[in-house]
């Protein structure tokens, strides 16, 4: 399962899924939850998800990435839906979010049930989300919470707390 994904069909290029199926035929299951899903509707297809997911247990690990403004599974600070994304007394595991300066509408897992996993890892790749998460990590460890100014989003900063594993390339500050 993936922790987020663009609502575009799994066979176009944006599509999280598709690429995940392209790269990994073979470890693709019949047991894999898509946040896609075959049918036209986001939000009856995230209603699908969290009814699927109501009993569920945890998440083994939660592998994360991260925008360069800091926001991670695709709840960026204006999207409407952002609050409720990150409220983590949301019984729901995904939601429908509407982020305005992306070419698609999004599928999201929801923090809450991001943060009721065993592990979480978040990979970073380039140069610049590898510095804005070694500074917000760095100001984590000064101040206790990460500095606002290199973690835009809640949801990233609420990951900070979390059983956190940093994946950076070697080439990173």
């Amino acid at each position: 399962m993936l922790a987020d994904e663009r609502w575009v069909p799994v066979d176009h290029p944006d599509s999280n899924e598709g690429q995940l199926r392209a790269l990994l035929p073979e470890q693709i299951s019949d047991r894999f939850l898509s946040l896609r899903g075959e049918g036209e509707d986001a939000l009856a297809q995230a209603a699908l998800v969290n009814t699927r997911l109501v009993n569920h247990p945890l998440f083994d690990v939660a592998t994360l990435g991260m925008g360069t403004d800091g926001h991670t599974v695709s709840l960026p600070p204006d999207a409407p839906q952002f609050s409720r994304g990150l409220d983590t007394t949301n019984p729901n595991a995904c939601l429908v979010v509407d982020p305005p300066q992306a070419a698609h509408q999004r599928i999201s897992m929801s923090l809450g049930r991001l943060l009721r996993s065993q592990q979480i890892i978040v990979h970073v790749t380039g140069a610049q989300k590898a510095e804005m998460l070694c500074e917000a990590w760095q100001a984590m460890i000064r101040t206790g919470f990460p500095s606002p100014r290199y973690c835009t989003s809640s949801a990233l900063r609420s990951v900070f707390s979390a059983t956190t594993t940093f994946l950076l390339p070697t080439n990173s500050p």
